[in-house]
């Protein structure tokens, strides 16, 4: 029997609806999750019905992230996403490698582009020809926005979505701002495998205590004591290295040294462009400045192609369907979904 759940999510997708269990769906086809997580409705199915970053289906082939850039950025953009990318190779067996321009029409990639839509990426290898990674020029103003994004291209969410998160964090759930709530969803092992790596308070990839606050009051409260920074953009942890590493199965070694990766990040910020700017200090605030029709505009909340969501999704769904457009509608209209 056709889970239910499914027939009811393929429904609303197939219906225009613009919000599906907390997930966007843009004028492409594609579905937002957490902001800045863009997946292809068959990935955001997955996750959403336990299978995703746990999948190794979703891992880059051969340790390696193909890619080309934009040919809108700077040189100096240019040299820092570089450096960004040069350093992650250091701590991890991760290659990214840019192909050349007769190379892209070929193989699967990640096309890194600099729309003015905010900081945002899918999340792991998603098997199409072109997925999509942005940065426009607000995400240059702190290294770790470049990291943070570059690390969901390789497979990461976001750390407080952990399975385990509920023994580490609080969520205040009265100081989330409307509308937010699903940026906080917790995901199930099946979905989201920490690698037999502890949680990590220090993570590049972990909100702010603040992030996404309707009062300016904390949303997430840590449970144990700790010394770091919750929410730091500076870089990646050790940790969030040996999560890397432990996923596709790297044996590299990650000395305790943190202060060289602070080191190593301030020295990727020193070629960040200036900007005249305040720089945002907290996810909400990211989020408000830079983040885009992703979450906000309008034009952005237009209906699915349905063509293009039943090319990407497994020949059953011409089947599912057929069989959900009559009962799951009424079914739908009976309920308080």
């Amino acid at each position: 029997m056709v889970n239910l759940k499914i027939l009811i999510l393929l429904h609303l997708i197939l219906s225009d609806c613009k919000v599906v269990f907390g997930a966007i769906i843009t004028r492409d086809g594609l579905v937002v999750l957490d902001g800045d997580m863009v997946m292809t409705p068959k990935a955001a199915t997955d996750l959403l019905f336990r299978a995703g970053r746990a999948d190794r289906k979703y891992l880059w082939q051969n340790s390696q992230v193909l890619y080309t850039f934009d040919k809108d950025f700077t040189v100096s953009q240019i040299h820092t996403l570089r450096a960004v990318m040069d350093d992650i190779e250091r701590h991890t067996c991760i290659i990214f490698r840019e192909l050349k321009s007769d190379e892209g029409t070929g193989q699967n990639h990640a096309l890194i582009k600099t729309d003015e839509d905010g900081c945002w990426s899918f999340v792991g290898y998603q098997q199409i020809q072109q997925q999509l990674t942005n940065f426009n020029s607000k995400c240059f103003k702190k290294p770790g926005t470049i990291y943070h994004e570059l690390l969901h291209l390789i497979g990461l969410f976001h750390m407080q979505s952990s399975n385990d998160r509920d023994d580490f964090v609080k969520v205040v759930w009265d100081n989330v701002k409307d509308g937010m709530a699903q940026n906080f969803e917790k995901y199930d092992l099946a979905t989201s495998s920490n690698y037999d790596i502890p949680y990590d308070y220090g993570s590049v990839m972990h909100y702010s205590q603040k992030a996404f606050s309707k009062n300016k009051n904390y949303t997430i409260v840590p449970l144990q004591e700790t010394t770091k920074k919750i929410g730091q953009r500076d870089g990646p942890s050790n940790d969030d290295y040996r999560r890397i590493n432990n996923m596709y199965g790297c044996k590299k070694e990650i000395n305790n040294k943190l202060a060289n990766q602070i080191e190593t990040a301030t020295s990727v910020s020193e070629t960040i462009e200036k900007t005249t700017d305040e720089a945002s200090d907290t996810d909400l605030e990211i989020y408000n400045s830079v983040s885009s029709p992703l979450a906000k505009s309008s034009e952005f909340h237009t209906s699915v192609n349905r063509k293009k969501f039943l090319k990407g999704f497994p020949k059953m769904a011409q089947k599912l369907h057929d069989l959900i457009i009559s009962p799951a509608e009424k079914l739908y209209k009976k309920s308080s979904i």
